[in-house]
């Protein structure tokens, strides 16, 4: 279906909408597409037939479209009328173009369906294979299992089982050895724990006997150091009552000792107090002497130097004056005002050199 047989004019004083031809091509284009379907996901020539129907009806339904676009340019009533129209031939059209996008999108579907279910086939087949050889005890490359031809596979399985029930009854017939050195063991124990019992009950009995013959002792040593301890309290009681005594004559004749020695302190501190109020006065009344003689000696010096300064002085501000009166009686050079500027500067840098000089006689 091309653009040439939707196109047509508006003709009549009623501004008539007219589509000439697309209702019968509608038709056609119904009836011949109908019967187009896609065999398989194989059959790409019918994939292609519909693909190719389904954009033609695509094609003539933009066109019906863009006829209505130019159409409703003219006035807005024109617009709705051409806007009914092509909706309807639009209606028309669209399911057409839905069936055959139908069917294009059921092979599509179909074709990632299948292609899923391959992919589940394969996983569920790999995790059975790996499955089977964890089972024995093997772990193999997960890449290497999934391609492995399936008379390879049940070699590579058979193998696999045949090891690990070799290993299986090593391992029975060595926990075996074990169970059997266990049950030795435990007989020996038995035995040795038997002979340990009956000497630790002869050590027991033995222990009781020793026991009873310390309470023994420990009774008789005990009434004995009772005996002793009265004895030995009497004597410590008169012993301490004794030193008690001499030890209150004792502290009698240490506090009036400690009371002459205080005395003595107080005395002794007062003679250093006094001294040391001497020694301050003394010392301060000398060090007032030494700071009269030293101002005197450095007025005496300070006026030595200035008068020794005051013909420098006199030059200097003489020499200043001249270089004043000289500087004026210069006449200024024509010349720009930076150069100006420039001059004036070495003027006013030099007369204060001058100045600073004299300052420093002074």
């Amino acid at each position: 279906m091309s653009q040439g047989v939707l196109e047509g004019e508006v003709v009549g004083t009623s501004r008539e909408i007219t589509f000439p031809d697309v209702a019968m091509q509608i038709a056609e284009a119904a009836e011949k597409y109908k019967s187009v379907t896609i065999a398989g996901v194989n059959d790409s020539k019918g994939l292609k037939a519909v693909h190719d129907a389904r954009i033609e009806v695509k094609n003539a339904r933009v066109s019906v479209e863009k006829r209505r676009k130019s159409l409703n340019e003219d006035a807005l009533a024109w617009q709705r009328d051409v806007n009914a129209k092509a909706k309807a031939l639009t209606a028309l059209l669209e399911p057409i173009e839905a069936d055959l996008e139908a069917k294009e999108k059921a092979i599509e579907d179909e074709k990632a369906r299948i292609k899923a279910e391959a992919e589940r086939v394969r996983r569920e087949r790999l995790d059975t294979r790996m499955a089977k050889l964890f089972a024995v005890g093997h772990q193999g490359s997960s890449i290497l299992v999934e391609h492995m031809p399936d008379d390879e596979f049940d070699k590579l399985l058979a193998e696999k089982t045949q090891e690990h029930e070799a290993r299986k009854a090593e391992e029975a017939r060595i926990a075996a050895e074990l169970a059997e050195k266990d049950r030795i063991a435990a007989e020996q124990r038995a035995a040795e724990e038997a002979e340990r019992q009956r000497k630790f009950e002869a050590e027991q009995a033995e222990l009781a006997r020793q026991r009873e013959e310390i309470a023994r002792q420990k009774a008789e040593y005990e009434r004995q150091q009772a005996i002793d301890r009265e004895q030995r309290e009497k004597a410590e009681a008169a012993e301490r009552a004794k030193r008690e005594a001499e030890l209150a004559e004792e502290r009698q004749r240490l506090a009036a000792e400690q009371a002459k020695i205080e005395q003595q302190r107080r005395e002794i501190d007062a003679e250093r107090q006094r001294q040391e109020q001497e020694k301050r006065e003394r010392e301060a009344a000398e060090q007032a002497e030494r700071d009269r003689i030293e101002a005197d000696r450095l007025a005496k010096a300070e006026a030595a130097r200035l008068e020794s300064l005051k013909p420098v002085r006199e030059r200097m501000a003489n020499y200043r004056e001249q270089v004043n009166a000289a500087i004026r009686r210069v006449p200024i050079p024509e010349v720009g005002e930076q150069r100006v500027t420039l001059i004036g500067n070495t003027i006013e840098f030099f007369i204060g050199t001058l100045v600073d000089i004299e300052e420093a006689t002074k």
